[in-house]
């Protein structure tokens, strides 16, 4: 221990004194008591803030409803005038017990004189820019205004607070805006935790490691809440209407560049920490390609959302009107010189089919022998060498076709025979 080290140590134990004495003659016994714990928890040595004096400050401000008030206007005036950065953090260090250690009610008083304007976390005396310790005052009282948000439930797990004025009220797990209040909530309280990484770890001393280490065991139960919540949050993406996609998306991007960063940051407090054992979360990294999918998802539902559904049934073929008359008589003057087939009664004016269809019928007339017909074995129904009632001539659409009596017919599927 240097001499300077010893001479800020012997000045800060006589201011310690004077305070002490200060706050005995002016104060009745109850404040008393609670400025004198808040000296001693945050007295000018190289020793983190000793828990007998948080039990005995929890339970001073557990006898009255204004010892809260008035422990909060300790606390503030402490870091204020304070010139020595042990002493704001082993004040800030305090606060921070303070929130984990209290009672439901004492905390809910905590927050609503934070909400006031009663309770200042001010570091004036400490300008940012003096070096890396001195950033770690400012963040980590940044991060104490956001843990001030936050209680724990009777489960044990933080959870964030949603203020209405005086009142205080938790989102129910399965209430249907719950999500969209909590993760963000969740990423907040995570970036004021990776703003609390000392850049140079060369200066980093035990008060500062024990300010860390339970920095990270609050970060690491917001951690697996905000998994738990991504991964409903995917699940139920297209269960969500419009407006609801498009914040779970802006979320689950966030996370996604929050992924990399956490796991840099555990990576880094581990060798600042050193061998102390702290069940360090499995953080899952969220790629780009699955933010880029769920947006691709987004887009192609909005798409198909904006395609025109009609609700009028198809129209039946049978509905379709023929031309009429006059459309008919210009057709045919069109078609002059041409044979035009009439349609008959009841056959459509308009064909099913997208465009006219032709058959040809060739206008020769082969003659078989008998022999060779009746070698052929194919027979037409309603046909047969018997019959007598079919005309001798075929007229089909102007065309005459002269037929002659046979006893056989010709057979496409048999190969010719020999002779032919």
């Amino acid at each position: 221990m240097d001499v300077r080290t010893k001479l800020r140590l012997a000045l800060g134990s006589v201011k310690d004194h004077a305070s002490i004495g200060k706050a005995m003659v002016c104060r009745g016994d109850l404040f008393c008591a609670i400025d004198i714990a808040v000296v001693r928890a945050t007295a000018h040595n190289n020793a983190p803030v000793d828990e007998q004096f948080v039990r005995e400050i929890l339970s001073l401000v557990s006898e009255s409803p204004r010892a809260v008030s008035f422990l909060t206007r300790r606390i503030s005036h402490r870091l204020h005038k304070t010139q020595d950065r042990i002493v704001a953090l082993k004040t800030l260090l305090l606060v921070h017990r303070l929130l984990r250690g209290g009672a439901g009610d004492f905390k809910q008083e905590l927050l609503k004189t934070y909400l006031y304007g009663d309770f200042p976390l001010n570091l004036h005396l400490f300008p940012r820019n003096s070096g890396d310790s001195i950033a770690f005052l400012h963040n980590y009282a940044a991060f104490l205004e956001e843990r001030i948000r936050w209680v724990i439930n009777q489960e044990g797990k933080l959870e964030p607070v949603l203020s209405h004025g005086s009142e205080f009220q938790f989102y129910e797990e399965k209430s249907k805006g719950a999500i969209f209040f909590r993760l963000p909530k969740c990423q907040a309280f995570l970036d004021r935790v990776m703003d609390c990484l000392p850049i140079d770890i060369t200066w980093v001393d035990f008060i500062t490691r024990v300010s860390l280490i339970n920095i990270l065991r609050e970060s690491f139960q917001v951690y697996r809440s905000l998994s738990e919540g991504i991964t409903a949050l995917v699940d139920c993406f297209f269960d969500h209407k419009e407006p609801q996609r498009a914040m779970a998306l802006e979320i689950y991007r966030r996370a996604s560049s929050q992924s990399y960063k956490l796991s840099a940051f555990l990576e880094n407090c581990k060798r600042i920490i050193g061998s102390i054992s702290l069940e360090y979360p499995s953080i899952r990294i969220i790629t780009m390609d699955c933010v880029s999918s769920m947006e691709e998802s987004m887009s192609c539902s909005q798409t198909v959302g904006s395609w025109p559904i009609s609700t009028d049934p198809p129209p039946s073929i049978l509905d379709v009107e023929r031309p009429s008359k006059q459309v008919t008589d210009t057709i045919r003057e069109a078609n002059i010189g041409e044979e035009v087939m009439e349609e008959p009664i009841g056959v459509l004016a308009v064909s099913p089919f997208p465009c006219k269809l032709e058959t040809k019928i060739s206008t020769e007339w082969v003659e078989f022998d008998k022999e060779d017909t009746q070698s052929s074995g194919l027979i037409f129904p309603g046909i047969d060498d018997q019959s007598s009632g079919l005309a001798d001539d075929l007229r089909i659409d102007g065309l005459e076709i002269k037929q002659e009596k046979s006893n056989g017919y010709y057979n496409p599927f048999v190969d010719p025979v020999d002779g032919w």
